[in-house]
């Protein structure tokens, strides 16, 4: 049988959990922005020619974390930074007409 404090400690993390993915919800407006990061690391890795695994490999990455990449999976900072490298290009020539 559930004690009163326990029910409360229940209680209280399930408000807990509530908030933090409030907190942590991407936005209609946010998911199209990281489709629009997505097409553009793809555009950018057909103009190169290559699969998505042989970019990746080509450039030191995992073929998985590329192909999450190019699907609008959301990614490290890291990995963009890694994926920006790999085109030869800066931040702003990345997001230049991406809205």
């Amino acid at each position: 049988m559930a004690t009163k404090a326990s029910k409360m400690q229940v209680t209280k993390t399930a408000k807990k959990t509530s908030r933090t993915k409030k907190v942590n919800e991407i936005t209609p407006e946010q998911q199209k922005r990281i489709v629009a990061i997505s097409n553009r690391i793809k555009e950018l890795r057909l103009n190169t020619g290559l699969d998505y695994e042989s970019f990746a490999n080509a450039h030191g990455m995992h073929r998985v974390t590329f192909y999450n990449a190019e699907r609008s999976t959301n990614i490290t900072l890291s990995t963009l930074l890694k994926i920006v490298d790999a085109f030869d290009m800066t931040l702003e020539q990345f997001f230049k007409g991406l809205k």
